[in-house]
């Protein structure tokens, strides 16, 4: 049970964080002052601080907050990390906006949207997520591996982020929100299976699919399931901004990693080395591999 003193603590941050966002939503991040944020809140500017060290942390609190490093590495014995984040993110993905949540977070992107301070920021809190995941799988695939997958598993979560949002706020009127969520849950749902089947199986596959590939009909993406409906644009995310746009991710997504043909993870006869790389196997081979694959995949 909640003591009288969290409750207030708790009550006074959100106090703090709401008027920030009244602010930022009406003037913009860049022209609203701390000062101004803590007048509005009712609070010492001292408290402020306390529960907020930086403006940015005003707005992007819960960004890059899921700890892919941790679900990873607390993942049950026998099941891939792949597995474990498309079983996380699933249960995210399937869960409901509260219709009272919906203004705030629509304010909240759009801020997040119009502030190149607050996308830098948020560029910097992925880049140290994804840092703490190359940790952990490299301890199970090695240093190099580690880093390639963890760069395509962060490079599919924010586009599928960004993507989600771009939805909720895309120009509908307000009384239309709630409906615009639902339908922006359900892609998203969809969009995220086919992110974890790219990232399984890996581009080779699903370039069959592409509609410029010699022999093949209309386009959509054959090889994963879901792909036709969705296309290849939907890859989760899900912290609750990831609007830090699609440029700087070249060095951690997937375009970063189609030069890896040459140590790749996805041979099946050679485990991490030579095959035809993470790019066109997908990640799912590579987990489980002997000698120098990841070791904690099922049978290995």
């Amino acid at each position: 049970m909640v003591g009288l003193r969290e409750f207030k603590k708790e009550r006074t941050g959100r106090r703090i964080a709401e008027q920030a966002l009244r602010l930022f939503g009406e003037r913009g991040f860049e022209d609203v002052t701390m000062g101004e944020i803590a007048q509005a809140a009712e609070v010492a500017r001292a408290t402020l601080f306390a529960y907020f060290p930086t403006k940015e942390s005003l707005v992007l609190d819960g960004v890059a907050g899921d700890d892919l490093a941790t679900i990873v590495a607390d993942r049950p014995d026998g099941q891939s990390a792949l597995a474990a984040l498309r079983a996380h993110h699933r249960d995210l993905a399937a869960g409901p906006v509260a219709a009272a949540d919906l203004p705030a977070l629509l304010t909240r992107v759009r801020v997040i949207q119009a502030s190149p301070t607050l996308r830098a920021a948020a560029d910097s809190l992925r880049y140290r997520q994804r840092q703490a995941l190359a940790d952990v799988l490299a301890e199970e695939c090695g240093e190099t591996a580690g880093a390639l997958m963890a760069a395509q598993i962060a490079a599919s979560l924010a586009v599928l982020q960004e993507r989600h949002f771009a939805r909720l706020v895309a120009g509908a009127r307000a009384e239309e929100a709630g409906a615009r969520a639902e339908e922006a849950g359900r892609v998203l749902v969809a969009d995220l299976e086919l992110a974890f089947d790219l990232l399984e199986r890996g581009l080779g596959g699903a370039e069959s699919g592409c509609g410029r590939v010699e022999g093949q009909t209309e386009g959509g993406f054959g090889g994963a399931s879901g792909l036709a409906e969705s296309g290849f644009g939907g890859a989760s995310g899900l912290a609750e901004s990831g609007l830090g746009g699609a440029e700087g991710r070249l060095e951690s997504g997937l375009g970063g990693a189609s030069g890896l043909a040459g140590g790749g993870l996805g041979g099946a006869e050679s485990g991490l080395g030579g095959a035809g790389g993470l790019v066109e196997g997908g990640l799912g081979g590579a987990e489980g591999q002997t000698e120098s694959g990841c070791g904690r995949a099922e049978g290995y």
